[in-house]
């Protein structure tokens, strides 16, 4: 469900640049406003939407420009950042680069 209320709030608001935070919360009203406040939230962390109105009901959400990414390469980046939450900071820096090692082999070949 989750997944499904990030792409339909993201569908909406590229639809209707500039709603209101509050009318997202009105249109998304069979789920729990928190839910849909939280997922506004996710999506502007994302750098997939942006206010460019004020705070709280004044907010105005636009979407944000992006260039596709591969579905692969994101599939990996949220692995990649799932396994770094489990390694101990001043170990995460050489654990990403094995992993990267790992994941692309060529990439050496190739510099």
């Amino acid at each position: 469900m989750r997944g499904t209320l990030i792409n339909a709030i993201l569908i909406y608001i590229r639809l209707q640049p500039g709603v209101r935070g509050s009318e997202i919360v009105a249109t998304f009203g069979n789920s729990p406003k928190t839910s849909v406040s939280n997922t506004i939230g996710k999506l502007k962390r994302m750098g997939l939407i942006e206010n460019r109105g004020r705070g709280g009901r004044w907010s105005e959400w636009y979407p944000v420009e992006v260039e596709p990414v591969d579905p692969e390469f994101l599939e990996i980046a949220q692995t990649l950042l799932k396994d770094l939450n489990k390694i101990l900071k001043s170990e995460r820096e050489v654990f990403l680069a094995k992993r990267l090692k790992e994941l692309f082999p060529s990439i050496k070949e190739e510099v």
